[in-house]
């Protein structure tokens, strides 16, 4: 046998270990993906909260992410991120959406676009 020829079987050889390993990390990449598959959404409803508090509080130009924290009608608190132009002041009501799912998990989401156009609920 030849160096040449083996130099090519050694470079098939690799060839073939790096589809392999493809393979079956494609396979790992699905299977993960059917594990983490969300649970149905069971109810999505839209709520008004109250502001509790906003921190950072807001600078004149700021670009931050803030963290907006409301009371939902049950009582609880929630913690919501919001972005730079968005700045519902304390003790006011903003629209959010609440979703429930079959898991028993749930989601609660700010509306901003319901909050810019319609303003406080």
């Amino acid at each position: 046998m030849s160096w040449a020829q083996s130099f090519a079987d050694f470079l098939i050889r690799m060839r073939n270990i790096r589809a392999w390993g493809a393979a079956i990390g494609l396979a790992g990449l699905l299977l993960w993906a059917w594990w983490q598959w969300p649970a149905e959404r069971v109810s999505q409803e839209e709520i008004a909260a109250e502001v509790v508090s906003l921190s950072p509080p807001p600078a004149p130009q700021s670009k931050a992410l803030m963290v907006m924290v409301v009371r939902l009608p049950d009582g609880r608190q929630w913690r919501l991120i919001v972005g730079d132009n968005t700045r519902p002041a304390p003790g006011s009501r903003v629209p959010l959406i609440h979703e429930r799912y079959a898991d028993g998990s749930e989601s609660i989401v700010f509306d901003r676009q319901r909050w810019r156009v319609e303003g406080s609920p």
